[in-house]
This record gives structure tokens, sequence and C-alpha cells, in this order.
């Protein structure tokens, strides 16, 4: 048993998208797009735990935790998120695809399942939920988690949602981006550059 927390990603469009390309370029674009997540997710010190068709599952905080999990994955978010404005400003080709992303900070517990290292709890079913209700290319969280972020992110909200098999509503917030304070203290660093590198500083 372990508090750890999870970000749920998921592609919006995909069977849109599919239909209009052909299997094995289709292939290749998700194995670009999770590969880069992938990657942007390490970086910020989380594992990938699973794949769901075109949704991606991220714990923080397994197998290592780190006071700062929460403000991990929202950059991790952030970062993968802010990938097209910036090929936009390099002039260069973009994926039209965005994602949807929740996160949540709760409990868990960690084991096997056959030859797999699996997490379980209702954590990830809270972040399924926020991720099915934010919007296209933004980031819902949970009230959990903003109260570990508050002087690190911008929060509009909150929304009230309700998940599956839990009584009480959901308090959720949506990240607005780095808040200006934080980026003060830091100094003139962009606001990837800035998330990133505080995550891999705080290992």
């Amino acid at each position: 048993r372990k508090t750890a927390t999870i970000l749920f990603a998921d592609m919006t469009g995909f069977t849109a998208l599919s239909e209009r390309m052909d299997p094995e370029e289709m292939d290749g674009l998700m194995n670009r797009l999770f590969g880069s997540f992938e990657s942007i997710i390490r970086t910020h010190g989380g594992t990938v735990e699973k794949y769901i068709g075109d949704a991606l599952v991220a714990v923080f905080g397994v197998p290592e935790l780190h006071e700062d999990d929460p403000q991990r994955a929202i950059g991790a978010a952030l970062s993968f998120l802010g990938r097209e404005d910036g090929c936009r400003a390099a002039k260069t080709e973009c994926v039209e695809a965005s994602f949807r992303v929740g996160i949540h900070t709760g409990l868990v517990a960690t084991g096997t399942r056959g030859e797999f290292d699996v997490v379980t709890g209702h954590a990830m079913a809270i972040a399924q939920r926020l991720q099915a209700e934010a919007e296209p290319g933004g980031i819902l969280v949970s009230e959990a988690v903003k109260l570990h972020c508050d002087r690190d992110f911008d929060f509009s909200g909150p929304f009230e949602l309700r998940a599956k098999g839990k009584k009480d509503l959901i308090q959720a917030w949506a990240v607005s981006g780095v808040s200006q304070g934080a980026l003060k203290e830091a100094g003139p660093l962009v606001a990837g550059a800035l998330v990133g590198e505080k995550a891999v500083g705080a290992a």
C-alpha cells in the first residue's frame, strides 16, 4: 500500500483519425506519440504502468517515492501537451492529435499479475474519470493534487464530478499553467523547461 500519483491520458478523435489513415501509418503515429510521452514521463521521475488501446496510465511514486510527485505528474503532462506549440514555433509539421489528461493522488496497492508489475486501487478510477471530463488538450486534477501544487501551478474551478462507485462528488480543477510566482522564483525560463528542471533537480 502506497500513496502515489496517477496520470491517465487518452487520445481524442482516435477513431476518426484511424479511419483516415493506413493501419501501418496509424501504428507509426501512435508509437511516435506514446514514445514521446513515455520519455517525458521518465524524465519527470514517473513510470508507464500500462497502455489501454489509445490511452496511457503512468504512476509517480512507484517504485520510487518523491515528495513532489504531483508536481512531476503535472509537469510531464504540460510538457507533452505543449509539444504542438513547440513545433509550430519551429515551423515544423505537427501531428493532428490531442489528449485529455486526468491526475489524482491517492492510495494504491502494488503487486504482480502474471509476469507484470501492476498498480491497483480506486485512485485509478478517479484519474480516469477526471480524464474523461477534461477538455481536449487539457488537464483536470483532483483536490488532493491541487493542494500539493497550489504554489507551482495556476488552476481554474472547482468542478464537481461523480465517479462510478463513489458516493461523494469529486472536486476537480483545471490546470491553467505554471504560476507566475513559481516562474519569478526560478528565473526567466519557459514553463516547460521550468517544470522539467524542477522535477529532475528534486530527485
